[in-house]
């Protein structure tokens, strides 16, 4: 198991300092990421591929660092991530979802009341979500520039050390 997760470690230092090695300046690089973590918050898993590859498409971004930042919302993160959003959400709308609503609607299972508290509760789960994709968007543009700057910087005095040989 050990092994494994080396070579898991040693495959994604590879993978990422070929992205940071790569032509796309250190804003493109964050751009990518910063759009990769949008999707990955805001698009339900299982359609951010689709949403990637129409970007992608539209726009000409770097397919592999965008779908890599998606996996911000992956079956082990996507729990603290809706909850978070939640509770997020409920704080700014001030319209939470109370156990006495659901089990209203448990108990008398209309269609309009159901709609209602559907309705009610992706309101507060959207609004939660746009907020933390705001903040851990500009969270990941800041650190993920400043990282390509410095990678990018070591690159060009190593390159130019070699070359001076």
């Amino acid at each position: 198991m050990q092994k494994v997760t080396k070579n898991f470690v040693n495959q994604f230092r590879k993978r990422f300092k070929a992205i940071l090695n790569s032509d796309l300046t250190s804003n493109q690089i964050a751009m990518n990421f910063t759009i990769g973590i949008l999707i990955g918050l805001l698009v339900p898993m299982g359609l951010q591929t689709i949403v990637v590859v129409i970007i992608c498409a539209l726009f000409s971004y770097n397919f592999v660092i965008i779908v890599f930042a998606t996996l911000i919302s992956n079956p082990f993160t996507v729990i603290f991530i809706y909850y978070s959003a939640f509770k997020i959400g409920e704080i700014f709308i001030n319209s939470g979802i109370s156990w006495i609503q659901v089990s209203k609607v448990l108990n008398n299972p209309e269609l309009e009341s159901i709609l209602n508290l559907s309705f009610n509760s992706l309101k507060v789960i959207y609004t939660g979500l746009l907020i933390e994709s705001v903040v851990l968007s500009i969270l990941t543009y800041i650190f993920v520039y400043y990282i390509a700057i410095y990678v990018k910087s070591k690159r060009n005095i190593i390159s130019s050390i070699i070359s001076n040989k």
